[in-house]
């Protein structure tokens, strides 16, 4: 089944809240932030980051957005200035809604604004431990890096980097 995918709006940072705080209460290991850390933002640093990512190609954010209500969120930026790279950051699809192909078409919505902006790869940061994400990203052709850290926000916790390569449509 396809879902309603949209890249996030400017405007659109109560939403952002809404969900980005939802995903930290569900799944508060697999990000490099905390509820009470963001729950403390004031409400233009949500409208800034929801406009920053509606627009241009240094960065962006994709929400899923069905009747029920948002369910799913993923954002991709470039990492200092490595202009030929993506990374992937705030994979999340509500508990109620995996196993649903969300995930895969979030991945699809992020690669596929990737090669619009040129990019040649997608990278991503995984919690070891965080077995389905990693399965998830292998099956979408994500490799391992052989790169770890601990996770910043926990450093009990390690991730993983994982990385795509881009393979443009002509070639």
């Amino acid at each position: 089944m396809v879902h309603p995918i949209r890249r996030i709006k400017p405007g659109d940072g109560v939403v952002l809240r809404s969900i980005r705080l939802r995903a930290l209460l569900s799944d508060p290991r697999a990000f490099d932030s905390s509820h009470e850390r963001e729950s403390q933002l004031p409400t233009d640093e949500w409208d800034r980051r929801a406009t920053e990512a509606s627009i241009g190609d240094k960065q962006t954010l994709f929400l899923v957005d069905t009747p029920a209500g948002l369910v799913g969120m993923a954002g991709a930026y470039t990492p200092g200035d490595r202009t030929s790279v993506r990374r992937l950051y705030g994979m999340w699809v509500a508990p109620e809604a995996r196993r649903a192909s969300i995930g895969a078409q979030l991945i699809e919505a992020i690669t596929s604004w990737s090669l619009e902006v040129g990019a040649e790869a997608v990278q991503l940061w995984v919690v070891d431990e965080n077995v389905a994400a990693r399965r998830l990203y292998e099956r979408a052709g994500f490799a391992d890096t052989g790169v770890n850290q601990p996770v910043p926000s926990n450093p009990t916790v390690t991730e993983t980097l994982m990385q795509l390569g881009l393979v443009s449509p002509s070639e």
